[in-house]
């Protein structure tokens, strides 16, 4: 059996699938809200009236919402395994601990990056056949703006994955699951603000953070990797 496999029956799937499955509702419904609000022509705010504003503003949403997920996800299966009762069973696999830790640290990200990709997607989806429902006309959209969306979708995946991982290894470093999840609170605090401010480019902004972010992940990965394989039980 492999570890993927081995580390996935050790996951209780339909807890995690709910949970993108409120986190999705959640931000479709304030993304909807959000577009009635142009309706009431509120002049000067873009967020409301411009097809860049309310993507820029569901992009941060799902990078936020998404980012703390992943911090979640991961300090239940990294955080309180290495920091508990089960460190000691995990290091008799006759593997090394680097590769337990990257088949755990590769699931936490592929499942964050799928939903945040889905979500984001679904949700501008269904917000523009909402405005062509109910009449509603937000500013520019098009071919530009139909490409744009899956890009960053995609980038909005990868800025979540990048926030629970440096958030895991702030955790483990603590040996606190909460530690790990507050970590990421902080981090979304901020985080998400540079891609709400720069709707007109936010591909750009969203690729300047994950480049910044994906540095920080890198090296706070390495540092998790090496304190793992140190540890005496």
């Amino acid at each position: 059996m492999n570890l993927y496999k081995l580390e996935g029956m050790k996951i209780r799937i339909s807890t995690y699938l709910r949970a993108v499955a409120a986190i999705f509702a959640s931000l479709l419904a304030l993304g909807i809200l959000c577009l009635f609000l142009g309706t009431d022509d509120l002049e000067g705010d873009q967020f409301f009236t411009t097809w860049n504003g309310l993507h820029a503003l569901q992009s941060a949403l799902t990078v936020g919402c998404f980012g703390v997920f992943a911090a979640v996800f991961a300090a239940r299966v990294i955080v309180e395994e290495y920091c508990g009762k089960k460190a000691a069973i995990l290091f008799t696999y006759p593997v090394s601990r680097g590769k337990i830790l990257g088949v755990k640290s590769r699931m936490v990200a592929g499942a964050t990056m799928a939903a945040a990709f889905a979500s984001n997607v679904l949700s501008m989806g269904i917000m523009v056949l909402t405005a062509h429902v109910f009449g509603i006309t937000p500013q520019g959209g098009g071919g530009h703006f139909a490409a744009t969306v899956p890009l960053t979708s995609i980038l909005a995946g990868v800025l979540a994955a990048e926030i629970g991982m440096i958030a895991t290894a702030v955790g483990w470093k603590k040996r606190s699951a909460t530690v790990t999840i507050v970590g990421s609170v902080i981090m979304v605090c901020f985080v998400p603000n540079l891609i709400a401010s720069r709707p007109e480019s936010i591909v750009g902004a969203m690729l300047l953070t994950a480049a910044l972010l994906g540095l920080a992940a890198g090296l706070t990965r390495h540092m998790l990797t090496n304190g793992i394989e140190e540890m005496e039980v």
